[in-house]
């Protein structure tokens, strides 16, 4: 599917490159838009192709246009809209300062609704196919004529170096900006902030080699691509579940707390016990927890809002997390577009109280994020969903790719542990953008 996907015009590719237990357990390919939703970046109203600008809320609209469409009988259901909410997309969901104008020319939302979906449900061993207005046999000859699979290429030797990479916040302002949120933690406005940095390059590879570079050498399980028109897209490779709608279940998977991967298996293995064990990674966690049961009490039955899973430590490629797990039971009024008002922006990339550590991410930011920290993924008519934290995304546009990476700040980080934990998180992204990158020093 992956390969299709790169050679199709304006396809998008819900791809588990890395298969977890119970997450990333299906590749979803959507080609042909037949339905565009987009918000214009910084518009008031979404637009609706091939129909016309739609006013009121762009999460109400959302809900209308999947109203509108025809259940499915398949079970799951197929997606029917699929695509991206950005960062600065939570105007419309929660009280947020004016968004920067510097960053990726990307618009605020992009969701489509294909004529044709492939479901590759590794769970059940079957590939099924949807298609709205395509004859079956066009898709089948479609997959049987695309390339033989082949392991996506690996990242060999650096074709540029870190002095290439421009930042947002290089060392000295990040640090800075770091110390400013403590300060704030300190006079009481907030308990954490998430503060991140616009890394971007001039010249970037073309998307399609720099997407499989990174799910090859960044497999997680949520990676996505978008392409989009004008040659731009959206890259990602996410392991944070933002949401999962399945009947009137709703859960949510925030990450807090992030350890380097170690050079030797015992390195490894100690720097899994140390963050396993950190009273202020928790604490961290404990913060976006509270939240996230906050914002779903907003729409869920009361009562039905529970922690099923608390503190686990997960492994990916390049770093350690720890995971929880939130869920809640949807009240019978409450559909897609009020749960995403109540949720949106997510608390684990903003910070506690929300409003209060958006209004210092907008002070101490230099850039908008764009897709980085909105959501990714799909959207059905039966009320199903499922959207990933878009962390660890590139965002191509002419030639320029932009690749943040951000975390939290309490009371007792150290700046320049920040910084390198920014550093960190950066590296498969350089790695498949062909940069070469430091082992965590300082960047001035």
């Amino acid at each position: 599917l992956r390969r299709i996907a790169l050679a199709s015009p304006r396809s998008i590719l819900l791809d588990s490159s890395m298969r977890q237990q119970d997450f990333g357990e299906r590749d979803i390919l959507l080609l042909d838009p037949v339905v565009t939703l987009t918000l214009p970046r910084g518009a008031g109203e979404a637009v609706i192709h091939p129909a016309a600008h739609a006013g009121g809320n762009p999460f109400d609209v959302i809900e209308r246009l999947l109203g509108r469409m025809p259940e499915s009988g398949a079970a799951p259901a197929p997606p029917l809209l699929a695509g991206y909410i950005s960062y600065e997309a939570g105007v419309f969901a929660e009280r947020m300062p004016p968004p920067r104008a510097e960053g990726p020319d990307l618009s605020d939302i992009h969701m489509v609704c294909p004529a044709v979906i492939v479901v590759a449900d590794y769970a059940a061993g079957a590939t099924t196919v949807h298609s709205l207005n395509r004859d079956p046999r066009e898709i089948f000859r479609l997959l049987d004529a695309a390339p033989s699979p082949s392991p996506p290429p690996h990242p060999g030797a650096p074709e540029r170096s870190f002095s290439d990479v421009q930042c947002s916040l290089p060392f000295e302002p990040y640090l800075a900006a770091v110390e400013r949120v403590i300060e704030y933690i300190r006079a009481g406005d907030i308990f954490q902030a998430n503060l991140t940095r616009q890394f971007f390059v001039d010249g970037a590879p073309p998307p399609q080699v720099v997407y499989e570079r990174l799910a090859g050498s960044s497999p997680a399980p949520y990676s996505a691509w978008i392409g989009l028109d004008g040659g731009k897209a959206v890259l990602s490779s996410s392991m944070e579940l933002f949401l999962r709608v399945r009947g009137r279940e709703v859960t949510t998977r925030p990450i807090k707390g992030t350890m380097r991967r170690g050079r030797s298996p015992a390195e490894d293995d100690a720097l899994r016990r140390q963050l396993a064990g950190s009273v202020k990674d928790r604490a961290e966690l404990t913060m976006i927890i509270d939240l996230e049961r906050n914002d779903l009490g907003r729409v869920c039955r009361p009562g039905s809002v529970a922690v099923p899973d608390i503190y686990r430590l997960e492994t990916f490629p390049h770093v350690h997390h720890l995971v929880s797990t939130v869920r809640g039971e949807l009240r019978e009024d409450a559909g897609i577009g009020a749960l995403l008002k109540a949720v949106l922006p997510g608390g684990s990339i903003t910070g506690a109280p929300k409003v209060r550590a958006m209004e210092i991410i907008n002070e101490l930011e230099p850039a908008r994020r764009s897709v980085y920290t909105g959501v990714i993924g799909w959207m059905d008519a039966s009320g199903n969903a499922e959207l990933n934290v878009a962390i660890r995304t590139i965002m191509c546009e002419d030639g320029r790719a932009w690749f943040p990476a951000g975390g939290g700040i309490v009371a007792d980080s150290l700046p320049e542990r920040e910084h390198e934990e920014t550093l960190h998180k950066a590296r498969g992204m350089a790695a498949a953008l062909g940069i070469e990158w430091p082992e965590g020093e300082n960047d001035a």
